[in-house]
């Protein structure tokens, strides 16, 4: 029992304290033809791989069964191991070390020589190295199995990573992916140069004529001359079939192998479709295909086959144009005869209206035209006209042919407010609002008339069917406005005074007063004043009753350098009785307001019995100390300016 278990114990602890191998690398010696030069051949009388190992171990052991050809070689330090064609594994020995059953990344072909690095872990463990690893063309993605989430693009370095190989996957776009195994040498910087194979190649495609279409595996792609270069537009690798195709041609196709990193021109010249057109009748006629002039009746000539058009022409005839259709290995024949023809002058009422040839647009009137001898049906139109269609028959006496054309009529409709107005359009009665005219297109004067309103007019254009106008009438006796007048008083002034400054006291009666346009313009807009009340039209003045009467303040300073003049100046409050009179507009002839009133009346003072604050100036000039007379002006933004003048007896009180 304890024998068992010292052997048990023992095994164990073996196994714990066993080292292991490593693999630094398994690569291909290009340049080593030692295969060659000392070969073996295994049981199938093919030429055997040597795999070299480089190891700074000693007394190892291999196994490769059957594959393992012949005795182990030790040379020059390497041990030389003799293997069939398509061997995939070594297993590795050696005392107090666990066997490494070790896959080989590559597989193993005949006569060639392969390298592979063996030690310990410890060692390995112990020694780093850098690797600068650059690619064709750079910018290549680069991934390590061995190092999880390691990630970079070419060109880059590894520095002082771990001395160990590692399982290297390289990818580029339109590139193969290449899997291979770099080894990290301890103590080395080794710089790795890898050309990646592209998947595509170059293709050059030259085509005639130029405009055909090019077509890679029955796919159109392109037209014209194409260059397919590049990892953006070049041909992946492999069998392709190129067509070159256009109309009326026949079809060229090519296979063509894509090689990478290779350029494949190829040239194509595709041969066309051809018919025969030939054209009889009517001799000496100018013959145009497709508009271009190509010679005189007779004519023969060979065309690409499809569809053409052919216009004949000759003086004295209408110009004939038809469609014609080229067949591959045919004749097309043509024998048509011309119309005679005459030029006419085409006039319309208005004018300007579009002229139209069976259906074919050919002038605008007036305009002169060419017509074929017998029936032509001609079309005018004109926006805002009914369209008009008439035959024209015409022989050898017609040179002219009028038309007139009927304008659209359209609905408007006519309202105001209140209804029940006059409605006059161009000075037409067209009975009371609310009514609906027939009206052509155009433009208008419209006149809206109802008793106790004012006249409104405005300017119309009608443009569309179901057009609305509406008027909003205003009533003459809701308006009035503030005017301009002069007036004359007569009374009594008391005045006291001290010194240089006096005050006085008066109170006077106007007499008749005149409103006088002269003194001042007040040009007013009806529409600011709510309460207008319009008179009868007098002419340039018109007289209006006289106020009750009128109460005076004022303040007369004294000048004593001066002593019979006193300058007069402050202020007055009275009560003014006065009738509303309106200012004609004959009396300013050719102004006008708004759409109802003449722009630039004046209208008269229109407030009733109102007591009234306003500043006054005035110059007084006494006489013989006991006469005087008096001029003072009125100053009033609402009513004008007031002037008085005067004179009197002054008597003096010490």
């Amino acid at each position: 029992m304890r024998f068992w278990f010292l052997m048990i114990f023992t095994m164990v602890l073996s196994v714990a304290y066993a080292d292991e191998f490593v693999v630094r690398s398994f690569t291909v010696a290009q340049t080593d033809v030692s295969a060659l030069r000392y070969q073996r051949h295994d049981a199938n009388d093919k030429v055997c791989a040597i795999i070299k190992v480089r190891t700074d171990l000693r007394g190892l052991a291999f196994d490769a069964g059957k594959n393992l050809v012949g005795d182990i070689q030790i040379k020059s330090g390497e041990y030389w191991l003799y293997v069939s064609p398509g061997e995939s594994r070594i297993t590795i020995y050696k005392d107090g070390f666990i066997t490494k059953h070790y896959l080989l990344p590559l597989a193993v072909e005949s006569s060639k020589v392969y390298v592979l690095e063996v030690t310990n872990k410890q060692m390995a463990a112990a020694a780093t190295g850098s690797l600068i690893l650059v690619t064709e063309p750079p910018g290549a993605v680069v991934k390590i199995r061995e190092l999880s989430g390691l990630e970079f693009t070419t060109p880059d370095t590894l520095q002082n990573y771990p001395a160990f190989p590692y399982s290297v996957t390289i990818t580029k776009y339109r590139h193969a992916t290449l899997d291979t195994i770099l080894t990290v040498h301890p103590t080395e910087t080794i710089t790795h140069h890898i050309t990646l194979i592209p998947t595509w190649g170059d293709v050059l495609i030259d085509v005639e004529p130029e405009d055909a279409e090019v077509f890679i595996d029955n796919e159109y792609v392109a037209t014209g001359n194409q260059n397919f270069r590049g990892d953006s537009r070049g041909i992946d690798v492999g069998q392709h079939t190129i067509s070159i195709r256009r109309e009326n041609y026949y079809v060229q196709e090519q296979d063509v192998t894509v090689i990478p990193g290779q350029i494949t021109s190829l040239q194509f010249t595709l041969q066309p479709m051809l018919g025969v057109l030939k054209v009889e009748t009517p001799p000496g006629a100018a013959l145009y295909i497709d508009g271009k002039m190509a010679g005189r009746v007779p004519y023969t000539d060979t065309l690409l086959t499809g569809d053409y058009q052919l216009t004949l022409s000759a003086e004295g005839f209408l110009e004939k144009t038809m469609a014609i259709r080229i067949t591959e290995n045919n004749t097309t024949y043509v024998n048509e005869a011309l119309q005679q023809s005459r030029l006419v002058k085409i006039t319309s009422q208005p004018s300007q209206a579009e002229i139209y040839l069976d259906g074919d647009f050919v002038g605008t009137t007036p305009a002169t035209i060419l017509l074929g001898y017998g029936d032509n049906t001609l079309q005018l139109r004109k926006a805002k006209y009914h369209d008009l269609q008439e035959n024209v028959q015409v022989g050898k006496d017609t040179d002219v042919a009028h038309f007139t054309l009927e304008a659209d009529v359209l609905a408007v409709l006519f309202t105001s407010s209140p209804g029940g107005a006059q409605l006059y359009v161009d000075d037409k009665s067209q009975g009371f609002t609310s009514t609906q005219v027939d009206l052509p297109y155009g433009k208008y004067r419209v006149k809206i008339k109802k008793q106790g309103y004012f006249t409104r007019r405005r300017n119309l254009t009608v443009v569309a069917p179901g057009q609305k106008v509406h008027f909003h009438l205003q009533n003459t006796s809701h308006y009035r406005a503030g005017a301009i007048y002069g007036m004359g008083a007569w009374g009594g002034e008391f005045t006291w005074a001290r010194s240089s400054v006096g005050v006085g006291v008066g109170l006077f009666v106007p007499s008749v007063q005149k409103f006088t346009p002269e003194v001042q313009h007040k040009n007013v807009s009806v529409l600011d004043y709510s309460d207008l009340t319009l008179g009868t039209p007098v002419g340039r003045e018109s007289n209006a009753d006289s106020a009750d009467f009128f109460l005076s303040f004022k303040v007369h300073l004294f000048l004593q350098k001066i002593p019979h003049l006193s300058f007069v100046f402050g202020t007055a409050v009275g009560k003014v009785y006065r009738t509303d009179v309106y200012l004609a507009h004959k009396t300013y002839q050719n102004i006008y307001f708004g759409e109802d009133i003449p722009k630039g009346d004046y209208f008269s003072v229109a407030h009733r019995g109102k007591w009234k604050f306003t500043p006054i100036a005035g110059l007084s000039l006494r006489l013989l100390r006991f006469f005087y007379i008096n001029g003072e002006v009125w100053f009033n933004t609402t009513e004008g300016t007031q002037l008085y003048t005067g004179g009197g007896i002054c008597f003096p009180v010490k």
